[in-house]
């Protein structure tokens, strides 16, 4: 397995501006659009052992709870 740094994210990094400028209907789409790109490359991001996350602010995250296909997404995501 290889080993991976992280560093501690800033408040900035958390919910980064340009984030906070879109509609609740905009941040959606990104999150949406990032989960089918987890979906799409999961095989590869488990055979190498990589884990991946999306952050999700939370506005979008009370939102997604009344987001069927989202909720799907995450469920089909290990």
């Amino acid at each position: 397995m290889k080993n991976i740094s992280h560093r501690l994210p800033s408040s900035t990094d958390i919910n980064p501006p340009y984030f906070e400028g879109l509609a609740i209907n905009q941040r959606l789409h990104v999150v949406h659009e990032q989960l089918m790109l987890l979906k799409e490359w999961q095989h590869f991001l488990c055979n190498d052992q990589i884990v991946a996350s999306v952050n999700i602010d939370g506005p979008t995250l009370m939102v997604i709870q009344r987001d069927a296909p989202i909720r799907r997404l995450i469920t089909e995501l290990p």
